[in-house]
């Protein structure tokens, strides 16, 4: 809801990270502050396992509890809906079409840049 002046003002229980809605599930017994981190170590942790993939085994007791965080929260958007397993593989699938069609177009290219 924005008011006159402008401002959001979001409904109780519900929390903004800046970017996404949220809300603690029933029963919940984190704080926003700790899904928010949670969230940040779990995003930090799986970007860095492709360099550095001990990271994950030695921080495997910090990325249970993040995901024990996590599983109390739920997107609070307006009209957000979860996507099923069968969307999320149709739209991985379509990111790996579109990368490899994206290195498909810059092969021929740094083939001609070739000194």
């Amino acid at each position: 809801m924005v008011t006159d002046s402008g401002t959001d003002v979001l409904p109780a229980g519900v929390y903004s990270d800046g970017t996404r809605l949220w809300r603690p599930k029933r029963g919940a017994t984190s704080t926003f502050e700790e899904n928010v981190a949670a969230r940040e170590l779990f995003v930090d942790l799986h970007r860095d396992e492709f360099w550095n993939p001990w990271r994950l085994e030695d921080q495997a007791a910090e990325l249970e509890h993040a995901q024990h965080v996590m599983q109390q929260w739920e997107r609070a958007d307006p009209g957000f809906r979860r996507k099923t397993k069968r969307q999320v593989a149709a739209e991985m699938a379509r990111w790996d079409h579109e990368a490899k069609e994206r290195q498909e177009q810059r092969e021929p290219a740094e083939e001609h840049a070739t000194p």
